[in-house]
């Protein structure tokens, strides 16, 4: 029987520290220092200017949690919005909860994780998935782990966070008029080319299912479904062709369109090229 009730406490006492958002396989150059016994209470104000610990208090400082214009997390996320914000590696590992205060680095922060972070198991950033047109492409390099593929396994909250990405991209893209690929990767083999699996999967559940009600009419809203045009290739003249300009009595015509230039000039070039 379902009881919607914890099986333990996950307020921090004596016995349980708070240990999320640390990633220890990441830590000296590759992102701020924590430990495995995680964050312990804080003291707080009490009665006649006393202070003391807390269960369920803990400094905001000594978290890394979610941040910022665009959600930065975890310790090796704040190194690099302080290299990237600050130039200064240990600036956001020791006083992280300035993204959350101060304006300026929210929105920087946001700046950084779009257009700059870069996972160390991937070789792009959000921004230039996007400029490939390639949605799937942004939400692996910015959430691979969490929602790519995206399951019950995970948790239940980013299994909705995704469906309401697509609900988005549906409701922008049929804004805009244009179509942009869930998944476009030309080359499975290019490391610049990013895939969410199971996002198509989620992309045509939720349409069933009647979540995302935008993506129905998605494609009845494009403004064009134009084909591509392939430019004309012109190929350089031949030596044949210079023959003819040669052979040719009147060398300023040839099949029947008049040059602009004098005969001098067409014997002078063709001089040339025999002197080459």
């Amino acid at each position: 029987k379902e009881t919607k009730t914890c099986t333990q406490s996950y307020f921090v006492d004596e016995q349980s520290y708070y240990t999320q958002y640390c990633d220890l396989s990441r830590q000296n150059n590759q992102g701020c220092s924590c430990t495995v016994t995680g964050v312990k209470m804080a003291d707080v104000p009490l009665q006649d200017d006393l202070r003391a610990p807390a269960i369920g208090y803990v400094r905001a400082d000594d978290m890394y949690f979610r941040r910022g214009s665009f959600d930065t997390s975890f310790n090796y996320g704040y190194m690099g919005a302080g290299i990237a914000i600050k130039g200064d590696a240990q600036y956001f590992c020791e006083q992280p909860d300035l993204l959350a205060t101060n304006p300026q680095y929210a929105w920087q922060s946001g700046i950084y994780k779009w257009m700059e972070y870069m996972p160390y198991e991937f070789g792009s950033t959000a921004h230039k998935q996007a400029l490939k047109g390639n949605f799937g492409g942004t939400i692996n390099v910015l959430n691979g782990p969490l929602e790519c593929p995206s399951s019950m396994n995970i948790s239940e909250k980013h299994v909705q966070m995704v469906r309401d990405r697509v609900r988005e991209i549906c409701r922008a893209g049929s804004a805009l008029g244009v179509m942009l690929e869930l998944n476009q990767c030309e080359n499975s083999y290019d490391r610049d080319c990013q895939k969410c699996d199971g996002l198509e999967d989620i992309y045509f559940s939720c349409q069933q299912d009647g979540s995302c009600p935008e993506c129905n009419d998605w494609e009845e809203n494009l403004l064009s479904l134009a084909p591509t045009v392939t430019p004309a290739i012109v190929k350089p003249p031949t030596f044949e062709d210079w023959g003819k300009y040669w052979n040719n009595p009147n060398p300023g015509t040839r099949n029947g369109a008049t040059s602009s230039y004098p005969s001098s000039v067409w014997y002078s070039i063709v001089s040339v090229v025999v002197l080459i």
